[in-house]
């Protein structure tokens, strides 16, 4: 998904923003690691560890990722 911490940055806040069950001591981890060489966030590393609303994946086959309108339009820019 993304190695960009200002990318990391905005889920962080779209998530404060707009989702009550975020968990902010998980993406304070992710946080410090982001910018890192080593460093590579997936979606669905994403939704499991902050537990995340703004987006949903699909594994297997026909496997799928949606965000939030709002939210994957700004990323799209990054």
């Amino acid at each position: 998904m993304t190695k960009n911490r200002s990318a990391v940055d905005f889920l962080g806040l779209w998530e404060r923003l707009y989702n009550l069950n975020f968990n902010y001591l998980e993406f304070e981890v992710i946080d410090k690691e982001a910018g890192r060489n080593a460093f590579v966030l997936t979606p669905k590393r994403w939704i499991e560890t902050v537990n995340a609303a703004g987006m949903t994946t699909k594994q297997g086959r026909y496997a799928e990722t949606f965000a939030h309108s709002g939210l994957g339009w700004t990323l799209r820019q990054h």
